[in-house]
């Protein structure tokens, strides 16, 4: 825990130094193929997030230091993992901390860690797959345009990510649609991604038969938007 509140703090001279030292024990294990002590430390993140579930304070750093591993390859040898324990672990725990969240910087963390698990096989590729393109629906136009950005990006440096008869009507949608435009349309143009890519997007149940009275909508400050401009004063 102290580690990654400090690979993943504010300081950016303790960022700095952490994380290479960081970098440097994870590569000296894999130069070794101490595989091992390498899937002793992915169990140990994993158990991080459930000690310390929704709590900011801990995870968020948590995040930003995986973030870093996978972007720097230290999980790579976990890409063909079967089952993919590690990748699916950390994937529903990802989705778990950002499922209600209004921390931006962890929604795009969240994001950006999803992406990096592209390179990962089997189910772990398809449910980050599914997470991402869910997310160019988000209800914050910040979030969804992170998202379409990112993803764009991460398919002009990888094309093989999707497959070959969609990847240019992809890269389409994802260039041309305004992701900060009002929602319902963004999530016209998200439904054409999933469509083109096989993804069953999950969809709100429809009501019983008959004429159901409708009921009063609770007040969330979580489902405003301006509840998210007002915490980030963006």
């Amino acid at each position: 825990a102290g580690l990654v509140l400090s690979v993943g703090g504010l300081t950016e001279a303790v960022v700095k130094s952490s994380s290479s030292a960081l970098l440097d024990w994870a590569r000296s294990k894999k130069n070794t193929s101490d595989w091992e002590a390498l899937n002793g430390f992915s169990g140990v993140l994993l158990n991080l997030f459930d000690e310390y579930k929704g709590d900011d304070r801990v995870t968020l750093p948590l995040m930003k230091t995986i973030e870093l591993l996978l972007g720097n390859d230290v999980f790579d040898y976990l890409a063909a993992e079967e089952p993919p324990s590690f990748a699916v672990g950390l994937l529903e725990r990802v989705k778990k901390e950002i499922g209600r969240s209004t921390n931006v910087i962890k929604l795009f963390t969240g994001i950006n860690i999803a992406l990096a698990l592209f390179e990962f096989s089997g189910a772990a590729n398809r449910g980050a797959q599914r997470l991402v393109v869910e997310v160019l629906g988000h209800r914050y136009p910040r979030v969804r345009k992170h998202a379409a950005e990112q993803f764009y990006t991460k398919l002009l440096v990888d094309e093989n990510l999707v497959s070959a008869e969609v990847y240019e009507s992809v890269l389409e949608v994802l260039s041309t649609t305004v992701w900060d435009a009002e929602l319902p349309l963004v999530r016209q143009e998200r439904d054409r991604i999933a469509a083109a890519m096989g993804i069953e997007l999950a969809r709100p149940a429809a009501a019983s038969g008959g004429a159901a009275k409708p009921k009063a909508k609770k007040s969330d400050a979580l489902d405003s938007y301006q509840h998210l401009i007002d915490e980030v004063g963006y």
